[in-house]
C-alpha cells in the first residue's frame, strides 16, 4: 500500500471519528424520577446524554435520597451535571456517584436489585448546582444518588447525564497509528 493510500485511509477513519460525534441520542428526555430511575445505556462515542428532574423530593422538613442508575457501554469519559431549583428551598444538596448492580429494562423505568457499591467520586455544590466530573469509567452500571433536606414547597431538582470521548486520548491514540504508519514506510523503503 503506497503512501497516498495510507493517508486517504487515515483521512477517512478521522472523518468516521468526528462524524460519529454528530449522532448523539438523548437516552432518556426529563425522565421523572420513580425509585431507582434507569436512565438507559450511554455510548460516550457518540456522546449520548439524558435529562432528568424530581418535582416533588419529599415534602416539606423531610429528607430525601434518589438514586439514578446508568450503563456505560463502552468505557469512556464522562460529566454528570445535576442543578436544582428553588435553591433556597433544598438544604445540604448533595450528588454521589457509585459502582452498582441492579437490574434494569427500559429508560424512564425503576430498576429492581439495586446495591449500591464503592463511592467513586462526591458532588461539588456551588449556588444552585452540584458537579460531578470523572474520566476513564470501565463499561458497567453506576448510579449516582440526589440527597438533600426540603426545608419548603414548592421545590425540584433537575439535571443532564453527559458522555463523552476523552479528546486528549483520541489524539493521542490517533498520533500513535501516525507514527506507526510511518515507521512501517520507513522500513519498506
Amino acid at each position: 500500500m503506497n503512501f497516498k493510500k495510507i493517508l486517504s485511509v487515515t483521512a477517512l477513519a478521522v472523518a468516521g471519528l468526528w462524524g460519529s460525534q454528530a449522532s448523539a441520542a438523548e437516552i432518556c428526555t426529563f425522565c421523572s424520577y420513580n425509585g431507582n430511575t434507569y436512565l438507559g445505556t450511554h455510548n460516550p462515542v457518540v456522546n449520548d446524554f439524558s435529562t432528568f428532574r424530581n418535582i416533588a423530593p419529599a415534602a416539606a422538613n423531610s429528607s430525601f435520597s434518589d438514586t439514578w442508575v446508568f450503563r456505560l457501554n463502552p468505557a469512556g469519559q464522562s460529566t454528570l451535571n445535576a442543578n436544582f431549583n428553588p435553591t433556597q428551598n433544598i438544604a445540604g444538596f448533595n450528588v454521589s456517584l457509585y459502582n452498582v448492580t441492579a437490574t434494569c429494562t427500559a429508560s424512564g423505568t425503576s430498576c429492581t436489585g439495586v446495591t449500591l457499591g464503592s463511592l467513586i467520586s462526591n458532588g461539588v455544590t456551588v449556588g444552585a448546582a452540584s458537579d460531578i466530573n470523572w474520566l476513564s469509567l470501565d463499561a458497567g452500571m453506576y448510579a449516582f444518588v440526589v440527597t438533600g433536606r426540603v426545608s419548603s414547597t414548592p421545590v425540584q431538582y433537575t439535571g443532564q447525564l453527559n458522555t463523552r470521548v476523552p479528546e486528549p486520548g483520541t489524539l493521542a491514540l490517533l498520533g500513535l497509528g501516525l507514527v506507526g504508519l510511518g515507521a512501517a514506510r520507513r522500513r519498506k523503503a
